[in-house]
């Protein structure tokens, strides 16, 4: 219940008794990236997702648009071709739908990225009803991970 309260209102609604260490660790590293970001400077991967959060809210964007978006907030990767870079948001996106296959509810968390927020929701189809695997990233430093 700590470490939930510490994170806030939607972790203390969605601890339950069975967690697993995989959960409570992944809430540790929510909690670690928490504190880094109220208190110490911003690292690059946070800034840069700061910087280009505003653009993607509500909107779809391809991997070219994506490697765009980067180059234009990270001079550093303007010596990477945008087919590798291309390549490399491919696989990284391939390899987090893998490991959030195995999970139903609770955290994917890919360090330097962000989390995860894994659930599945019932929904209604031609009069059956199914579940759907829903996932939302929260960036390192979104509002609701500095607890406001």
């Amino acid at each position: 219940m700590w470490l939930a309260k510490q994170l806030g209102t939607e972790y203390v609604e969605n601890r339950h008794p069975q967690m697993t260490p995989q959960e409570v660790a992944g809430w540790m590293l929510d909690l670690h990236l928490k504190l880094v970001a109220n208190n110490s400077k911003v690292v690059l991967e946070a800034k840069v997702a700061k910087d280009i959060k505003p653009n993607l809210v509500n909107t779809r964007m391809g991997l070219k648009e994506l490697v765009r978006h980067a180059k234009q907030n990270t001079p550093e990767l303007e010596a990477v071709s945008d087919d590798h870079a291309i390549a490399l948001l491919a696989n990284v996106f391939k390899q987090i739908n893998q490991n959030a296959k195995d999970i139903n509810k609770g955290n994917l968390v890919v360090p330097g990225l962000g989390r995860f927020q894994i659930n599945q929701i019932k929904h209604e189809k031609d009069g059956q009803t199914g579940l759907t695997k829903r996932l939302i990233f929260h960036a390192p430093n979104t509002k609701r991970e500095e607890g406001v």
